[in-house]
């Protein structure tokens, strides 16, 4: 029906290495036979650097089957792009330096745009935003990551895994050998190249040339140098409450300042809330 019509059938599959074991097996084979027999079906999928390693585990032949293109972080141009043209569409704008250190914090990674450019739309007063709101942004923006994105990712580690992560954060390299991080670990490159491939089957790190490693996010590596607290939170994101409870009272006698909303309690012992809209700012 659809070859006659020049029409076909595409399915798009986003964090593809996490599909479950048998729906990836079935759809790598349909795709094949599709192939074989020039039917108009492609499989379109993304995913974490270890996508390839996943598929060829799951079919020898995917290796040949599709064609891999790498989308690494986007450039300093784009991000700022990414940021900016929404915000002014909607009536909102940035200050240089403000979105400067929004694109730097991000390290150019799309999820962690969106985290910041949710947290200045929803703290800054009054636009143009200044580099305050964007400093502001960019703790809250960490906390919800130190609370979900990268926890999520380290429970999956175990403790050989993370003894690795560790040692990788601690070369302080974005790619270092894999020597360098089994020397840290006081072994051999062979003697950890089993807990390097599971790290790797795990999207946690991936290796972006023969014989080096890196992560497969920016900030994890902060959050692998770092030893989960009591309530199984990585330490950042603990000491980062404690920062954003300093800078929001800070923020609060600010916004009271300016006259863009009041508070009849004590500032200090407030918990503050903020809509873009002052009218509708309050203070609990």
């Amino acid at each position: 029906m659809l070859k006659p019509r020049g029409s076909a059938f595409g399915l798009f599959i986003d964090e593809m290495q996490d599909l479950d074991t048998d729906l990836l097996s079935a759809l790598l084979t349909v795709q094949h036979r599709a192939s074989q027999r020039e039917w108009p079906f492609f499989l379109i999928g993304a995913g974490l650097p270890n996508l390839p390693a996943v598929l060829a585990e799951n079919r020898s032949y995917a290796e040949r089957q599709f064609l891999y293109s790498t989308v690494g972080p986007l450039d300093k141009d784009a991000a700022a792009d990414a940021l900016r043209i929404p915000v002014r569409h909607h009536g909102g704008d940035f200050t240089d330096d403000a979105l400067d250190v929004l694109v730097t914090a991000s390290g150019g990674y799309p999820y962690f745009l969106q985290e910041y450019g949710k947290a200045i739309w929803n703290l800054a007063p009054e636009a143009p935003f200044q580099v305050e709101d964007a400093e502001l942004a960019v703790e809250v923006g960490r906390r919800h990551l130190d609370e979900g994105f990268f926890p999520s990712r380290w429970t999956r580690a175990t403790d050989r895994e993370r003894r690795y992560l560790r040692a990788l954060a601690a070369t302080g390299e974005d790619a270092p050998r894999s020597g360098k991080v089994a020397e840290l670990m006081g072994t051999t490159a062979s003697g950890v190249s089993d807990v390097r491939e599971t790290a790797i089957k795990k999207g946690l790190i991936w290796a972006p040339e023969h014989g080096r490693i890196a992560f497969t996010v920016p900030g994890i590596a902060v959050n692998a140098d770092s030893d989960l607290g009591t309530s199984g939170q990585p330490s950042s994101a603990i000491s980062s409450r404690s920062r954003l409870t300093r800078r929001y009272a800070d923020w609060t006698s600010l916004l009271i300042s300016r006259g863009l909303v009041s508070c009849p309690t004590s500032v200090s012992d407030s918990t503050f809330s903020c809509s873009r809209r002052p009218s509708i700012a309050t203070c609990t």
